[in-house]
């Protein structure tokens, strides 16, 4: 024979009101009855916080750039500029020289060029970081030195060019508080962030003069 049972589930809700609908499940004696419950990786149920038992949950969260925390660099602005999204920063520099208390984001924004085409490089107006052949600092600065609390965030289509450089992220020495800062690099597949040498011509054109070009060593790299 068959029988009917209800099972009553009470939901207490920590926002919005709950909404749940009844549902029914009809079977028979030794009859197996199967569900099909999400499972990671591991076979573990629901195991929403990775800790190996079904359950819990899983924070994530990332720093949100408004005008009140970020400064924005451009390096298509005419002027020196102020760091808000309507007047950026034209240089690296002048960003990194003007961060607050209430700093949490530099954005370095990409740009299209001559064509405004984010995917072609050969045009892009490129930012300058290091020094030239005669050790004089380049227009965006001698380096990127991302500050205590800051993530710099590379856009899209940007090109940097460094000589005798680094980009430098985290502390690099006990004298020197430097945490919670960070590098995020947004290239897409179709519009990248470039990162080359000054002397790279085929990059955004010539902007080291006459020169040997570029040649392994010709900046540090990136330090975490």
């Amino acid at each position: 024979g068959t029988d009917t049972a209800t099972v009553t589930i009470t939901i207490n809700g920590l926002n919005d009101s709950p909404l749940a609908s009844d549902d029914s499940l009809v079977t028979t004696p030794d009859d197996p009855t199967s569900i099909n419950i999400l499972s990671d990786t591991t076979g573990t149920h629901f195991d929403g916080d990775s800790d190996g038992t079904p359950g819990g949950a899983y924070d994530f969260w990332f720093v949100a750039n408004d005008s009140s925390n970020t400064l924005y660099v451009d390096k298509t602005n005419s002027t020196s500029g102020s760091g808000t999204l309507n007047n950026p920063y034209s240089t690296i520099a002048g960003a990194l020289n003007n961060i607050t208390s209430s700093t949490q984001v530099i954005r370095i924004l990409g740009n299209g060029g001559t064509d405004g085409d984010l995917r072609t490089t050969a045009d892009s107006h490129n930012y300058l970081v290091g020094y030239d052949d005669n050790f004089n600092p380049l227009a965006d600065g001698e380096s990127i030195i991302v500050p205590q609390g800051v993530t710099v965030i590379i856009d899209q289509g940007a090109v940097i060019k460094l000589q005798n450089t680094v980009i430098d992220v985290g502390s690099s020495s006990a004298l020197e508080d430097r945490s919670h800062a960070a590098l995020q690099i947004l290239g897409t597949p179709d519009a990248q962030v470039v990162l080359t040498a000054y002397g790279n011509d085929a990059v955004g054109g010539d902007d080291d003069g006459p020169s040997d070009g570029a040649n392994p060593g010709d900046w540090g790299g990136i330090i975490f």
